[in-house]
């Protein structure tokens, strides 16, 4: 199984959202909700099409839709790796 971390989720938020939202996540927000962090649906739809693009990993809408915080979407994504 590949590896994809709270660093390479930051670098996909700013990439897709810009460095406002990126400098929001990281270790010690890994446990808060996406909405407090200013990331809302739309955002995350925008880093699930950056994860499928440079991971190959398709994230089905209603998983997407459960990751409410940032361990929660990397979790989501590791399980999908091969």
């Amino acid at each position: 199984m590949s590896d994809f971390t709270v660093v390479e989720f930051k670098q996909i938020v700013q990439s897709a959202l810009g460095p406002e939202e990126a400098a929001a996540v990281g270790p010690d927000t890994l446990d808060t909700r996406l909405g407090e962090l200013g990331i809302d649906s739309l955002g995350m739809l925008e880093i699930a099409n950056q994860i499928q693009g440079r991971f190959a990993a398709k994230i089905p809408d209603d998983r997407l839709d459960a990751s409410l915080t940032p361990r929660n979407t990397i979790q989501l994504v590791q399980s999908l790796l091969p």
